[in-house]
């Protein structure tokens, strides 16, 4: 586990060196529909027509919002460094009962 946290620390300060890019643009609310509900998402995408590689990246136990803003603060760090990358990313909101 701390390998796996060190090498996504590591990229993630590769990227933050990358090269500039527009500011990072403001997520949009998307629903996924499956057969046990729906599953509700953050999708960040780079400006311009695409396409574009997408990276889902998932969340740790405590979910994905904070206290008061829909996705925590390292969650949008992570987000925005990929978009400087040319990446669009999709954040699940997976935090529900496993039941």
């Amino acid at each position: 586990m701390r390998l796996l946290s060190a090498i996504a620390f590591l990229t993630l300060l590769t990227l933050a060196f990358a090269a500039d890019a527009a500011p990072a643009p403001s997520p949009r609310q998307v629903e996924i529909p499956s057969d046990s509900g729906t599953l509700h998402a953050q999708l960040y995408k780079p400006e311009g027509d695409g396409p574009f590689p997408v990276v889902i990246a998932l969340h740790g136990c405590g979910g994905l919002a904070g206290h008061s803003e829909p996705v925590q603060a390292r969650y949008r760090d992570w987000a925005e460094q990929l978009l400087k990358a040319g990446k669009a990313v999709l954040l699940p909101d997976s935090y529900a009962s496993r039941e």
